[in-house]
């Protein structure tokens, strides 16, 4: 299920000034699909699955904004989904809507209160159970109400940002840049219409820590595997200017924009150099202190800015990407025997975190004593900038959702150096 399958005959037509809504729209339907479907089921004879598929968009639609957006009186929203049904669908739609519009308060009150209900129908079945299966049963219900939550967006002037106090500070270190960072706080998503052109939005604090990570380790030189758009390779940059650093990616038009950002800044980014390359045949020397790997995957932690994610749960597209990131953490410990590996992952599957990790131990035949003290040194770095977090099996570290620094879920390994090449 996503956006477009969703909602594609209205998105091809909408104005541009309307985006904004349209956008709060889907993300808030995705968010609830399950639920306003069981909603929808309670109250048909049909079955939803019988349902004409422009008639279920519709209904779908409707129901989301009778229940969940006050910004649309009920009569607008019964008069525009009825008028958009071909006439022999139109007393159904009307029957259907008008009962929710009279049930409203009822629904509700069952839905919001209702932990179990709100949860049951927020999330595929199997997204639960991997959520289970990775975290304790005390965890579970808090994680999920965090992740149906509604992401906070921050925002930072550019020119503060790149011309002055930060990076014109040559003592400014990296725990201080993460902590100014911290105090955008509070600040929410302006809309479109509002968004000043001096500023930017700011990378989720969980990813931010993984650039902080890499500076506290001391690398004199850093290969960001999976770069694009480059987020990780600009903030290491900004935070400290004597790394040199190769932003590597497959995707050119993704990298593309770290091409414009470092064109436009080329005096703060000049110590990134910029490939385009598989990370599967890295055409590189060994010589470099550490490896960045952000790898490829199936983005659960994101769940509250990818509402749409929770509907791709498939065991074997798990797997498939398990097997992609083992074969990419393989092939840079093969190439770079004598660099760090920073792995990290924006998800929670064990096949993705925990489970690689022990695969790639039993490869490498690591003393384990060296992955728990690279585990020690993450957990160490997460409590100085005040980041909940939990130690995970095989030298692997979970960031937690926290809602006061609306982190997103995340896995981060540190692979220490081999000591001969295999």
């Amino acid at each position: 299920m996503t956006a477009s399958s969703l909602l594609e005959p209205i998105i091809q037509k909408i104005d541009q000034k309307d985006r904004p809504k349209l956008t709060a729209t889907v993300s808030g339907i995705l968010r609830r699909l399950l639920l306003i479907e069981h909603l929808l089921s309670l109250g048909s004879s049909i079955t939803i699955k019988k349902l004409h598929p422009k008639l279920r968009r519709v209904l779908i639609v409707s129901i989301y904004q009778l229940l969940f957006d006050n910004t649309i009186p009920d009569h607008a929203v019964l008069h525009s989904a009825v008028s958009l049904c071909i006439p022999h669908h139109r007393p159904y739609a009307n029957a259907i809507l008008r009962n929710v519009s009279r049930n409203r308060d009822d629904f509700l009150n069952n839905i919001i209160p209702g932990l179990p209900l709100h949860l049951k129908y927020s999330f595929p079945p199997d997204l639960i159970v991997l959520l289970q299966d990775t975290f304790s049963t005390e965890m579970v219900p808090d994680f999920l109400e965090y992740l149906n939550s509604d992401p906070v967006f921050h925002t930072i002037p550019v020119d503060l940002f790149l011309n002055g106090r930060l990076s014109g500070n040559k003592d400014m270190n990296a725990k201080l840049l993460l902590s100014y960072l911290h105090n955008l706080q509070g600040i929410h998503h302006l809309g479109n219409n509002e968004l000043p052109l001096h500023k930017c939005f700011v990378q989720n604090i969980s990813s931010q820590f993984i650039s902080y990570l890499a500076v506290q380790l001391r690398p004199r030189s850093i290969l960001d595997l999976c770069a694009a758009p480059g987020s990780k390779a600009s903030l290491i940059s900004l935070m400290a200017q004597d790394i040199q650093i190769i932003a590597n990616d497959i995707s050119f038009p993704r990298l593309l924009r770290l091409v414009n950002r470092k064109n436009s800044q080329i005096t703060l980014f000049n110590k990134i150099a910029l490939c385009c390359a598989d990370a599967l045949l890295p055409p590189f020397a060994d010589n470099f202190d550490l490896i960045l790997l952000d790898a490829p995957c199936s983005a659960f932690g994101t769940i509250r800015k990818h509402p749409d994610r929770r509907y791709d749960v498939s065991a074997g597209r798990i797997n498939e990407l398990s097997e992609h990131q083992y074969q990419m953490i393989k092939t840079a410990r093969s190439s770079f025997p004598q660099a760090h590996l920073l792995y990290s992952v924006c998800t929670f599957t064990r096949a993705e975190t925990t489970l690689l990790c022990e695969r790639i131990l039993n490869e490498y035949h690591f003393d384990f004593t060296r992955l728990q003290s690279s585990q020690e040194k993450i957990c160490t770095a997460l409590s100085e900038v005040g980041i909940p977090h939990q130690a995970a099996s095989f030298g692997g570290v979970y960031i937690l959702p926290d809602r006061q620094l609306n982190t997103d879920l995340f896995f981060i390994t540190l692979f220490p150096p081999l000591t001969q090449s295999f």
